[in-house]
């Protein structure tokens, strides 16, 4: 489980309805920070001067679910819209919220639809320069 927050650290909540109809987290999977290593040129074994954090893949996985495939096809737009409207954002998992990761929807997601239920994986990207 995760939990999403705007630019101004406030806890923003995934799109749900009255009835209960709409998002559910389900999980988030973090993963390494990649570096870029900078070495000295010299006759020797090359050895290391710098190592410069760079990227960081992030994504998560939300329950979509509807009362039926008109509400599920409403339910879906609401989340399309969601992360368009947050721009950059941070994520937490629940267990350690206070480790926020700062984020940008960087790849195409899709919802995988079976009936009136789908699985999100929303990939995101993590550039260091943010954090």
């Amino acid at each position: 489980m995760f939990k999403v927050y705007d630019s101004n650290f406030k806890e923003v909540k995934i799109p749900v309805d009255r009835l209960g109809f709409g998002s559910r987290a389900l999980e988030i999977n973090v993963g390494p920070v990649i570096y870029e290593n900078v070495y000295s040129q010299s006759r020797r074994a090359d050895t290391l001067v710098k190592r410069y954090a760079k990227d960081r893949q992030v994504s998560i996985v939300l329950m979509v679910f509807g009362m039926d495939e008109t509400d599920f096809r409403m339910k879906r737009d609401a989340l399309y819209s969601f992360f368009r409207n947050l721009g950059v954002f941070f994520v937490a998992e629940e267990q350690q919220p206070f480790k926020l990761i700062k984020v940008i929807v960087n790849d195409d997601y899709d919802i995988d639809r079976r009936n009136v239920i789908g699985r999100c994986l929303s990939p995101f990207f993590c550039r260091r320069r943010f954090i």
